[in-house]
């Protein structure tokens, strides 16, 4: 059991995530695994945490349904996965949160802090937001002098000074890459290549690059620095497991 009182951390982050020995591949070791001692660590990350506190859980790409199972049966609710894409292969990033104890998530935010995510200081700079030739959202019964038809009309692009919305999809630099470019099988360097080849003349234009739309790391640690900036308050705790 950990040593902290009931609802009072703020983001839990798990990067070794508790998971059965053996492979479960019938419907009773799956029942045994739900009953064993992994799933005690979920409750006992559920009992410590705020309200609205999320839990970040960096599963392994072939056990990450074990371990949202466990979650979810701890009381957790889902509400995404990063897709974080490295080398050589890609890694699920699990993101659950404990209930509301109030009715909405602003509530939530002004009672204990928790609930929301904090997007502000975490989205992309430098890449703008441009809408497909239909646009966003081709509803008929959009009035173009509406608010939704001007920001949404064919061909606009909506600049955000402050950057895009982060993406639920995160970039690594192979080991090696630097200011002065990437190594080869770096997945930065590779999203780039196949977007300039569906270019014209294998050309990209300023700021198109297809890697500028996602948030990219270099280290491990900028990683893990991300999430807890995405869901952690200012000056909250986090349990790191």
């Amino acid at each position: 059991m950990l040593p902290l009182p009931d609802c009072s951390a703020d983001t839990a982050l798990v990067t070794r995530p508790p998971l059965a020995a053996g492979a479960l591949v019938s419907a009773e070791a799956i029942l045994e695994y739900l009953q064993g001692p992994a799933v005690h660590v979920w409750r006992d990350l559920h009992r410590v945490l705020k309200p609205g506190a999320h839990l970040v859980c960096r599963a392994g790409a072939y056990t990450f349904d074990l371990a949202s199972i466990g979650i979810r049966s701890a009381g957790f609710e889902y509400r995404d996965t990063i897709a974080h894409q490295g080398t050589p292969g890609w890694e699920p990033i699990l993101l659950f949160r404990k209930p509301l104890h109030e009715t909405t998530v602003a509530r939530q935010v002004l009672a204990t802090g928790t609930g929301a995510l904090n997007i502000e200081a975490c989205r992309i700079a430098g890449a703008p937001r441009t809408t497909h030739k239909a646009g966003n959202f081709p509803n008929p019964h959009t009035r173009a002098s509406s608010s939704w038809g001007q920001a949404f009309k064919v061909g606009a692009v909506a600049e955000v000074p402050s950057g895009r919305w982060p993406a639920n999809v995160t970039l690594q630099h192979a080991a090696g890459c630097d200011e002065r470019g990437c190594l080869d099988g770096c997945p930065v360097a590779q999203l780039d290549g196949q977007r300039r080849a569906r270019g014209e003349g294998g050309k990209l234009r300023t700021g198109d690059s297809g890697s500028c739309y996602f948030e990219q790391f270099r280290t491990s640690q900028e990683v893990l620095d991300w999430l807890v900036r995405l869901t952690t308050p200012a000056g909250g705790t986090v349990v790191v497991t």
